[in-house]
């Protein structure tokens, strides 16, 4: 199963979910930002391009405070789409079923799928409307990338059920599949930014 015993707790949104959030935003801006703007179609790379680098001179407080607010919504919100939330325990009314041809699904579970498609619809929105006219940078991509991306996204996937993830549990495979991709999309962008560093480093050593 897919759990979270230290990351939903106050604590851990301290110690766990601040810090590595601060750190993918990194990640993500300096090493995956710069890859995707080299290997994305024309009409994504345009929109990417829209959307600046981290700046150049952190704010700690307010990283930290949009950091834990970030990890803190989703967890509260989680109190009322899961069965043993809070909310739900709080109102019934959350858990009643509503049939929908031959399925039961509960109310929470509605929020949660819903909210969940409402937010790509949304994220879908933004990037289609995100829209600059700025000079892309005139880079080849390399042929590899998004290969080893796929690679990386498929071995993670099948560890998952190898070790034990249940194929009838599509919650957990959908998180499954979710951060796979991620996890993948950022490990073929270091081993593109460690190709670039290594020209870099080459051509100054030959000149």
């Amino acid at each position: 199963r897919v759990q979270s015993c230290f990351s939903h707790h106050g604590v851990g949104i301290l110690w766990f979910n601040l810090r590595l959030g601060l750190l993918l935003v990194f990640a993500y801006m300096q090493v995956v930002h710069p890859a995707l703007l080299v290997h994305t179609p024309t009409w994504l790379r345009i929109r990417l391009a829209g959307v600046q680098p981290y700046h150049s001179k952190p704010n700690p407080v307010l990283d930290s405070a949009v950091g834990s607010i970030g990890a803190a919504t989703p967890i509260a919100w989680d109190a009322f789409t899961h069965k043993q939330g809070y909310g739900v325990e709080l109102w019934p009314l959350l858990a009643k079923p509503i049939d929908v041809s031959h399925l039961r699904v509960p109310v929470d579970k509605w929020l949660q799928h819903g909210s969940t498609l409402l937010a790509g619809v949304y994220l879908l929105w933004r990037v289609r409307r995100q829209y600059r006219p700025i000079v892309l940078p005139a880079v080849k991509p390399v042929p590899w990338f998004w290969p080893l991306a796929a690679v990386i996204m498929v071995l993670i996937i099948v560890a998952r059920f190898t070790l034990g993830l249940s194929v009838a549990a599509y919650g957990h495979w959908i998180v499954t599949l979710l951060a796979a991709g991620m996890w993948a999309l950022l490990a073929a962008s270091v081993g593109y930014w460690l190709f670039v560093k290594g020209i870099i480093l080459h051509h100054k050593t030959a000149g």
